[in-house]
């Protein structure tokens, strides 16, 4: 937290502005990225090349070695730095997601269905939630399987029927079970 520094709201910038902030630092991240690639391609030594260190003397095939594998190169760091962007952008949404889960459980589940990080299936909800994330508050999950509707209680079945009970007693059993979530406040929802 503190390697971040100040943030750009806490000295007076709007959400939008902060927003804007941050991606024109990953446009300059990527700006120097490509920088170091064009950097990286004048001081390459293709290791398969002929050549001798002794001498000055290169042949026109290990010159054409050498462009081929740069730009199969260069086409795989423009893959990558893509890829990294997708990336990013999944964790943002899967994080935004999380927060409205934590806040309104069917909401956030719904959203992140629409964003297709969540199957429609009970079995991919309950899948989600078996996860180990920290992030997702234990006992809005005791909530959410507790709820009465058809939906919530079949995540539940299979939330249930995805914990490995076999070989353990009932004291490590019951701990296995109440790990991932806080049973509801109320008796109803505990039923």
């Amino acid at each position: 937290k503190l390697a971040q520094g100040r943030g750009a709201m806490e000295l007076g910038a709007t959400q939008l502005q902060e927003k804007s902030m941050r991606i024109k630092g990953l446009e300059c991240l990527v700006a120097i990225l490509k920088c170091m690639v064009e950097w990286s391609r004048d001081i390459y030594v293709n290791p398969h090349s002929q050549s001798n260190l002794s001498s000055d003397h290169k042949s026109k095939e290990g010159e054409a070695d050498l462009s081929k594998s740069v730009s199969s190169n260069d086409l795989g760091v423009k893959d990558n730095i893509e890829q990294i962007q997708n990336l990013k952008q999944q964790k943002e949404i899967l994080e935004h997601g999380i927060e409205l889960f934590n806040k309104k459980p069917k909401k956030g589940i719904e959203f992140l269905q629409k964003q297709g990080l969540i199957g429609p299936d009970p079995r991919d909800i309950a899948d989600f939630l078996h996860k180990d994330d920290e992030r997702l508050d234990r006992t809005v999950i005791g909530d959410f399987l507790g709820d009465p509707e058809d939906l919530n209680k079949n995540t539940m079945y299979l939330y249930v029927d995805m914990l490995e009970f076999k070989d353990k007693d009932l004291i490590q059993a019951l701990r296995l079970f109440l790990e991932g979530f806080r049973l509801p406040g109320e008796s109803q929802k505990i039923d």
